[in-house]
């Protein structure tokens, strides 16, 4: 799964929402998150995902930033 869109975005964090298991969903995320080159903000503060998937999109959104 690839996140294009901030739709892709809002329908991804509703999926980690809705999972029983956070951190299956924070795993969810970050996968998708990992070809993204657009997104330049993201805000993970509410969504209690584990330390490293935090990590990794944050990293993500650095390098977006980095590269605009």
């Amino acid at each position: 799964m690839v996140i294009k869109t901030q739709l892709d975005i809002y329908i991804t964090i509703h999926v980690c929402t809705l999972c029983t298991h956070v951190q299956a969903g924070g795993k969810l995320l970050q996968e998708g998150m990992e070809e993204n080159k657009s997104l330049l903000t993201f805000d993970l503060r509410l969504t209690e995902v584990s330390q490293e998937s935090e990590y990794c999109i944050n990293k993500v959104v650095k390098d977006n930033q980095d590269r605009k």
